[in-house]
């Protein structure tokens, strides 16, 4: 999903992708915030990588970390 300021993604087990770190046995999940004005202090990106069934877990990790970084 790409809003905005922001962009979600996800890699699947297995798959070396845009996650730091992907590719393993669990899926990687992640968001990344950019801007392209001055004022900014720049782009951040989260990675949350847990078996799938700790899914929910990660979408609280993002979810905080969007609330911090992705709107500025």
């Amino acid at each position: 999903m790409h809003t905005g300021n922001l962009a979600e993604f996800t890699d699947p087990p297995g798959v070396n992708g845009d996650a730091t770190p992907s590719g393993g046995e669990y899926p990687a999940m992640g968001v990344m915030t950019y801007f392209d004005d001055v004022k900014s202090d720049g782009s951040w990106t989260e990675t949350c990588v847990l078996p799938a069934t700790d899914k929910s877990l990660c979408k609280v990790i993002l979810g905080n970390f969007v609330a911090r970084y992705a709107k500025r």
